[in-house]
């Protein structure tokens, strides 16, 4: 991706709101996605949680929640769907949320 390439960016802010809302409605099950690597053709996720060793995953930038949900699933991961009338707005977490839970709107670094 170039400096100034919109289209690149719009890819990578698509990619990053999706991998937040599975993150955000799976923190209390403990799962974190750990690093999120933008460069190159594919994202690259590192997924962490608790019970299970680390997991790598390159994914396409337009993986949509259904998918990244199903590539964690199948890996025995905790994945649940958003509820109804998620609005997929990315926002702020709750600042006296528990552990992981104040991490699942915005990725750890």
């Amino acid at each position: 991706m170039r400096f100034g390439d919109r289209a690149g960016v719009d890819r990578v802010c698509g990619l990053l709101a999706r991998v937040q809302a599975v993150q955000r409605f799976n923190a209390e099950a403990g799962l974190c996605f750990a690093h999120v690597g933008l460069i190159g053709e594919r994202a690259s996720l590192r997924v962490e949680h608790p019970d299970h060793p680390p997991l790598c995953l390159e994914v396409d930038y337009g993986v949509s929640r259904e998918a990244l949900r199903a590539l964690l699933t199948a890996r025995g991961l905790p994945a649940r769907r958003e509820p109804s009338g998620y609005d997929h707005t990315v926002t702020t977490p709750r600042p006296g949320g528990p552990g992981l839970v104040r991490h699942g709107y915005a990725l750890r670094c």
